[in-house]
C-alpha cells in the first residue's frame, strides 16, 4: 500500500481543469455555472506586521473551510482513480494506491515474500508513473519524498522489490495511517490501541480537571459522547487484537467510572467488550442485508 502525498492539495485545484471535466460529472449546466461563479474572481494577499500586500488574482485552489470544497476536490481528482491498473482509494485529499500478491500455497513455508512481489512492485511503479502524468496534466504536484510505502504481510519482507516514483526510491515504512487507523506491516494492532488509549486518557484528564463543574450524570454523558467513541472507532477492524492489548481500553473506562463516582450511574455503563460486540454485529447486519438486496435485485 502506498500513501500518496499531494502538495497543498486544496490549493492546487486548477479551476479551468475542474470545469473542463464537467461532461464526466453529468451535472446540470446551471450547477456548473454556479461552481464557476463560486471559483471566479478570487484573490489572495498576505499580511506582515499588520500591513497587507496588494491582492493577486488566482486561478487555482478551493477555499478551505467551505462545505463544498472537499466535494470539488473529489470531482477534480475523480479521473485519477481510473488512471491506474492497481486499486486506488481517496478520502478527501488522502489517496492510497494498493496492490496485493499471493504466495504459492505450495511454498507457504518460505518466510520471504520477495519472489512473489516482483510483479506487484513493477505494477505499482508503472501506476505511479501514470499518477505523475495525471499530476502533470492537471498542474498537481505529488511529493515523492513524503509518499510512503508499507508492505503488509505476515511473512518476512526485508528484501521486498523496490518501488520508484519519478526516479525516487520509496522507503518501506513500518506502518501507514488511513482515516486515523494505524495499520502496521505485520497487522498487529497494539500500536494503534496504545494510540487511542493515550488520546482517550488525555480527554479523560481534561474532564477530570473540570469535574467540579459537572454533576455525575453530566460526567457520564460527556464520557459517553466524547471519550467512549474514540475507544470504539473502527473496532470491527482491530477488535480481534489479543486481550493483553484490549485490557488497556478497560483501564480507561475504569478510570472514568471512578471519576463519575456514582455506583448507580456506573452500573448503567455497559462494558467495552459489549460495545465492541454490538459494533461487530451492526456491521455484519448491514453487510448481510445489503448482500440480500443485491441478490434480490
Amino acid at each position: 500500500m502506498i500513501s500518496l502525498d499531494i502538495s497543498k492539495a486544496f490549493d492546487h485545484v486548477w479551476h479551468k481543469g475542474l470545469l473542463a471535466k464537467r461532461p464526466m460529472f453529468g451535472l446540470h449546466h446551471t450547477l456548473i455555472k454556479w461552481i464557476s461563479n463560486f471559483l471566479s474572481d478570487r484573490s489572495i494577499a498576505i499580511r506582515v506586521d499588520g500591513c497587507p500586500s496588494n491582492p493577486h488574482s488566482i486561478n487555482s485552489g478551493v477555499p478551505q473551510g467551505s462545505v463544498i470544497s472537499p466535494v470539488l476536490f473529489m470531482l477534480f481528482i475523480d479521473d485519477l482513480l481510473s488512471s491506474t491498473s492497481s486499486s486506488i482509494f481517496s478520502f478527501s485529499d488522502d489517496s492510497y494506491l494498493s496492490s496485493s500478491v499471493s504466495s504459492n500455497p505450495q511454498h507457504l513455508a518460505y518466510s520471504n515474500i520477495s519472489p512473489y512481489g516482483n510483479t506487484s512492485a513493477s505494477l505499482l511503479t508503472n501506476d505511479l508513473t501514470n499518477v505523475e502524468k495525471w499530476g502533470s496534466d492537471n498542474l498537481v504536484n505529488f511529493n515523492e519524498e513524503k509518499t510512503k510505502q508499507v508492505v503488509i504481510s505476515r511473512k518476512h519482507h526485508q528484501d521486498f522489490p523496490l518501488v520508484f516514483m519519478n526516479g525516487h526510491k520509496l522507503d518501506i515504512s513500518s506502518s501507514i495511517t488511513q482515516l486515523d487507523l494505524s495499520i502496521t506491516s505485520n497487522l498487529t494492532w497494539k500500536p494503534h490501541i496504545n494510540s487511542i488509549v493515550k488520546h482517550a486518557s488525555q480527554k479523560l484528564g481534561f474532564l477530570s480537571g473540570a469535574s467540579g463543574y459537572f454533576s455525575p450524570s453530566q460526567l457520564l454523558t460527556i464520557y459517553k459522547s466524547q471519550i467512549c467513541p474514540s475507544l470504539e472507532y473502527c473496532s470491527h477492524v482491530w477488535g480481534g487484537a489479543p486481550k493483553s492489548s484490549l485490557h488497556l481500553l478497560d483501564e480507561v473506562q475504569s478510570k472514568a467510572i471512578c471519576l463519575i463516582n456514582n455506583p448507580s450511574l456506573a452500573n448503567s455503563l455497559q462494558s467495552l467488550s459489549h460495545h465492541l460486540l454490538v459494533a461487530d454485529l451492526s456491521i455484519f447486519y448491514r453487510h448481510f442485508h445489503w448482500k440480500s438486496r443485491i441478490l434480490v435485485q
